[in-house]
């Protein structure tokens, strides 16, 4: 958070393990709906991506001055 506030990019490292079967299912379900039609693929999509971003063991964080845009601090 003291990064943000001082207007760096940051970047969050986490990680987890995740066994070879429930990768295999998580990328079907990822086929499924990234090829589908449906006008809710956007919000299965997020579902999906806030199923699997859960329970993640932080390891640090990393920031950058990002001179590519102007910050305004509030």
């Amino acid at each position: 958070m003291i990064f943000a506030k001082e207007g760096l990019r940051t970047l969050c490292m986490a990680k987890k393990k995740i066994e070879p079967e429930e990768v295999e299912s998580i990328m079907t379900e990822f086929k499924k709906v990234n090829s589908s039609n449906s006008k809710e693929k956007d919000q299965e999509l997020i579902n999906l991506f806030t199923k699997i971003e859960k329970d993640f063991k932080f390891i640090g964080a990393s920031a950058i001055e990002d001179k590519l845009q102007d910050v305004k601090l509030i």
